[in-house]
């Protein structure tokens, strides 16, 4: 028998299949259910485990569209449980509790957080009986956990960790798999990334130890990739009867870890041919201070520091915020127009430690100014006798520069002729006149601007 729930409706245990529909809030309450098969089909709206009892499905969990709101109840997945789907959009936000038997197994935990799919597959096997792990999503640091290392990592997330209490029979992990890293996830933007890891911890121990499990593939941790999955290779770790069970990310070194500042990514554009604004967003900070902004005209040249956050407001942190949180500088450092500019982002903690951020794609991280029609102040101003003065051309063509007195006198005239669009230098060399006021005009076919010179003998 077949069932399919719009809104309302009663269930009786069965051996066929449940659907929910509908654009409605939906419960399941009263007694433990044992789906055979249960499927999330909802146009909006949740299905949420009312009252105090778990829910089990002993099938296929379809995880289709609509989540599972477990509260502080928890659904359970049969020992010959699967799951299929799962999204952003559908998945169970709360407790999952994984059943394993005395054979080897596999169980999906299709967790959910913050509208981002979670999941990852715990395989172990139990002795003695049954075994109930009983896991939810944890966000803060894992350190909170331990932070005592083994297995080669520098450090673990401080977003989020996975917690699963046994319930039941000892229990042997073998392999955590399918472990979906996201963009907030706090990876370095790396193709391939060595240094990722997982971490898993067991308590009670002496000590709790976080111990970095090496994976099967290296994952390509680009911000294009994401998200991906990982997998452990094979390891065994003994979970006794009454204890815990963690998970969470964790790298090999320290600088594939943008972490205490996640960044997402930055976006440089050219307000105009002098002005260049970058704006960039994290998605988790833990005591950061604010940025420095550095500055080179080559990639591996020398880079200036242009900006920070002790003389920007802008590039101030948030301190520690789990929330995404965005910031911007103009930049008009004595900025040229056709120049290509590379730039440089550090993070700055609360104790004084700096981070660089990882920059992966460079491409993202410079940006040629756009030629414009402009005329420069001339350099030295006041000169003797010989000036500098120079301007920007947007297009092609005719140009005159020319020089008059405060009477309106053409004295000299430096340009009268086609050139190129770009920018361009010119000397002056007033010997032959006399002190004072002079002014330079500068006209093409479509701009004309005209500047102030002093000549001081």
């Amino acid at each position: 028998t077949n069932y399919s729930f719009a809104n309302t409706g009663t269930f009786n245990a069965g051996t066929g299949s449940v659907t929910f529909t509908g654009g409605n809030a939906q419960t399941i309450g009263g007694s433990l259910t044992a789906f055979n098969n249960l499927t999330i089909n909802k146009s909006a709206g949740t299905v949420t485990l009312a009252g105090s009892t778990d829910q089990r499905v002993n099938g296929t969990l379809t995880l289709t569209s609509g989540n599972i709101v477990t509260g502080s109840n928890a659904l359970i997945l049969g020992e010959n449980s699967s799951v299929s789907g799962g999204s952003n959009g559908s998945h169970v936000v709360g407790n999952v509790t994984g059943l394993f038997p005395t054979t080897s197994a596999t169980r999906r935990y299709p967790f959910g957080s913050g509208g981002v799919y979670r999941p990852l597959d715990i395989v172990g096997q139990a002795s003695g009986g049954t075994a109930s792990l009983r896991g939810s999503i944890q966000t803060g640091s894992a350190q909170t956990v331990t932070s005592t290392f083994a297995g080669g990592i520098a450090a673990v997330s401080f977003v989020r960790y996975f917690q699963f209490q046994n319930g039941g029979n000892p229990l042997t992990v073998t392999a955590v798999e399918n472990m979906r890293i996201n963009s907030d996830d706090g990876f370095g933007p790396l193709n391939p990334n060595n240094n990722a890891r997982i971490a898993t911890a067991v308590s009670p121990a002496s000590p709790v130890t976080w111990t970095g499990r090496t994976l099967v593939a290296a994952p390509n941790t680009l911000p294009a990739n994401l998200p991906t999955n990982v997998s452990t290779n094979p390891f065994s770790q003994s979970v006794a009867a009454t204890g815990v069970f963690y998970a969470t990310f964790a790298t090999a070194a320290l600088e594939d870890n943008p972490l205490p500042v996640n960044f997402c990514g930055i976006n440089i554009v050219a307000k105009n041919s002098r002005t260049i604004r970058l704006e960039w967003r994290t998605a988790t900070e833990q005591d950061n201070l604010g940025f420095v902004l550095y500055r080179s005209e080559s990639e591996n040249g020398l880079y200036e520091e242009i900006a920070s956050h002790q003389t920007s407001p802008n590039l101030r942190g948030k301190g520690t915020t789990l929330e995404e949180q965005t910031y911007f500088y103009e930049d008009s450092h004595n900025a040229q127009p056709g120049r290509t500019y590379f730039y440089k982002l550090v993070s700055v903690d609360y104790d004084g430690r700096r981070h660089e951020i990882p920059q992966g794609d460079i491409e993202q991280w410079k940006i040629q100014l756009p030629f414009d029609y402009a005329l420069d102040q001339n350099y030295p101003n006041p000169f003797n006798p010989v000036t500098t003065i120079q301007f920007s051309l947007a297009k092609a063509g005719k140009v005159t520069l020319d020089i008059y007195n405060v009477l309106g006198q053409k004295v000299a005239t430096l340009i009268d002729g086609e050139l190129n669009a770009g920018a361009h230098r010119y000397q002056w060399n007033a010997a032959g006149l006399a002190s004072g006021v002079y002014f330079y005009r500068l006209q093409s076919r479509d701009f004309v601007a005209t500047k102030k010179a002093i000549l001081v003998k």
